[in-house]
């Protein structure tokens, strides 16, 4: 239920904000010597929006256009090319095997998780930089920046936070596409293939990209949120909240019965049972055989109402999660065979 919100403006402006979060007393259950999210903040501090622009547009047509490369903007391929600070800064980042950005769950759906975009930029600046290195003719170094981009992902996934985890699916999926595209023209060499093999060899192959740890996060903060935060009596006041949280007037006669529901201490005890209910019957479900089918199947029994209308509403649709869970165990799998 926690949402990434996009920053707006360049990166270094989100930088007093959260180094002020990650080095409050207790906010983060890593050592600041071993974390990692300190290195990638420092690095993020030297990233222009344009550096960000060009990466990105790289991004969108290297599949494409055959002279992409020739069309880097000078700053991206300076940057990249000269093996700089903002590199070296973002490679000791990934060396760390802790990263631990301290988002405040606390907060909610309200909770702003800046960094995931940030981590998605940062993948794209290491995989530009090792095609390049491919088209060089320096698949060492090329294998090492995938090596670097397979140790972001893995960090990415480690907030507890499930949206985390879906990104870093996606920052998974970026770097193994162009590591399956040396292993297939016989680009990785001895030390290329164990350098991978080395990164690879950290994920936790039942869990690769902390899904299951996210979804637990998400039950245990978002449950204290709704508890803490669903008023009673006021009825405008509970109209508002749910309806900035995702439910919907669309049917006026269950709305009006539901708002009278929770008007009552009661009503909202038994509402958040069933949405405790859900998750618990979730998490159950996931790690079985059939689960798949199972979680379509409680998923629609969530749009009956067997869990209560605050599930009903405010619940999140897990199936394709699943799915994508199911693809990331057997990707890791394929990304370890190909560099044995």
């Amino acid at each position: 239920m926690l949402r990434s919100h996009r920053h707006k403006g360049s990166l270094p402006c989100l930088l007093g904000a959260a180094m002020a979060v990650l080095l409050a007393p207790g906010a983060s259950a890593v050592d600041s010597s071993e974390n990692a999210a300190l290195r990638y903040w420092r690095a993020w501090a030297l990233v222009t929006p344009e550096l960000e622009t060009a990466a990105s547009e790289a991004m969108r047509t290297w599949d494409t256009d055959a002279k992409w490369a020739a069309k880097l903007t000078p700053q991206l391929r300076g940057e990249l090319e000269s093996d700089g600070i903002l590199m070296k800064t973002i490679l000791r980042a990934t060396a760390f095997r802790e990263c631990d950005f301290a988002p405040d769950v606390q907060d909610g759906f309200d909770a702003v998780i800046p960094h995931l975009g940030s981590m998605r930029m940062t993948a794209r600046l290491l995989v530009i930089d090792a095609r390049l290195a491919m088209e060089a003719g320096d698949d060492s170094q090329a294998a090492d920046r995938l090596a670097a981009c397979y140790r972001l992902a893995q960090h990415t996934g480690q907030d507890m936070v499930f949206i985390s985890s879906l990104v870093s699916i996606a920052i998974f999926q970026l770097v193994d596409e162009q590591a399956a595209y040396m292993a297939e023209h016989d680009l990785l060499d001895t030390r290329g293939k164990a350098v991978l093999r080395d990164a690879l060899s950290t994920f936790d192959e039942n869990d690769p990209i902390g899904m299951l740890d996210g979804l637990e996060g998400e039950r245990r903060t978002t449950l204290a949120w709704v508890r803490d935060n669903l008023p009673s009596e006021d009825t405008e006041a509970t109209c508002k909240f749910l309806a900035d949280y995702g439910a919907s007037e669309a049917q006026p006669t269950e709305w009006a019965a539901f708002i009278e529901a929770m008007k009552t201490d009661e009503g909202i005890a038994r509402a958040v049972e069933g949405l405790e209910r859900y998750y618990d019957d979730i998490l159950a479900l996931w790690p079985t055989d059939d689960a798949d089918v199972r979680i379509k199947e409680l998923s629609s029994r969530v749009t009956n109402g067997e869990y209560g209308d605050l599930a009903r509403w405010l619940a999140p649709f897990l199936p394709r999660a699943h799915v994508q869970w199911t693809e990331s165990r057997q990707a890791l799998i394929e990304a370890q065979r190909r560099v044995r």
